[in-house]
């Protein structure tokens, strides 16, 4: 878990010019909407799974858009052990 944790966030810092961007420009819906695509439910997901990583994307989404609005002034390891502590 922890290494799924600081690879999204380092993966969001690689894009953070793209993040900075959609922010500036209120477009944080198609943040979420991509986020969201890929965190989404399986269909064929037990419902208790299914809720749990909702729970668990939008906790994410959270953080990372948190993130973004501090100009990602927290590196990528400093989230990711605030995350999994």
């Amino acid at each position: 878990c922890v290494e799924q944790t600081l690879w999204f966030f380092r993966f969001c810092q690689s894009i953070q010019s793209l993040l900075l961007l959609l922010s500036q420009q209120g477009q944080q819906e198609v943040l979420i909407s991509m986020f969201l695509i890929v965190a989404a439910p399986m269909e064929d997901e037990i419902p208790k799974a299914g809720y749990l990583k909702l729970y668990a994307a939008y906790g994410m989404l959270g953080i990372m858009l948190g993130w973004i609005q501090n100009k990602f002034r927290e590196t990528p390891e400093e989230l990711a052990k605030i995350c999994t502590e």
